[in-house]
Order: C-alpha cells, then structure tokens, then sequence
C-alpha cells in the first residue's frame, strides 16, 4: 500500500484527492505554486470534515488527523521527493503539465 503521496495541483479535485488520501491513512504532500491556493485548499478541507464531524460521520481526532497527514507546500521537487506515487491535478493546460513532467523527471 501506498504510504506517501504527493498531488501536483491544489485545485478543488487536487485538494479532495488529498482529503479522500490522508483520511485513509496516507501521508500527503499537496504542492501547488500558489500560496493562497494552498490555504484555500486546506481551509475548504477543514470545512469538508468539520461537515462530517457534525453529522456524526467522522470522529474530531479523525479528522484532525486527516488534516495532519496533508503537507502544504510550493516546492514541487520538495513535494514529489519521498512520494510513492505522484497524482497530477493541475488546470488543463498541456503546457503547464509538460513542463511540471519535464521538471521532475
């Protein structure tokens, strides 16, 4: 099983990716070059599971963990460095994913 992850884009599936990942018990690394897309992405995760801790779906320590297992940063080579498997979620743009491709590998 997959243990580290690391998902290239924190656009709204990138950032549920991670969510759906860290709540298995995978440890995370979001990257994305934008910091407040990073925020945005954390902040709309917290609201995603405090939702389920409300309705009695998720425990909080649950869901604090889950939270904890997501890395946020802007280094891509930071990001992919110790992942197991890299999923990438970035906006469709062939050119942008080329060169995230080129750069890493």
């Amino acid at each position: 099983m997959t243990t580290r992850l690391a998902v290239v884009g924190a656009g709204s599936m990138g950032a549920q990716i991670a969510q759906q990942a860290a709540l298995h018990g995978i440890d995370v690394a979001l990257q994305d070059t934008d910091e407040a897309q990073l925020r945005k992405a954390r902040d709309s995760n917290q609201g995603h599971l405090a939702r389920r801790v409300e309705k009695g779906r998720l425990s909080s320590s649950d869901a604090q963990a889950a939270l904890d297992r997501v890395r946020l940063t802007t280094d891509l080579h930071e990001a992919v460095a110790d992942a197991e498997l890299v999923i990438e979620a970035v906006f469709e743009d062939l050119a942008v994913k080329r060169s995230i491709f080129g750069e890493c590998w």
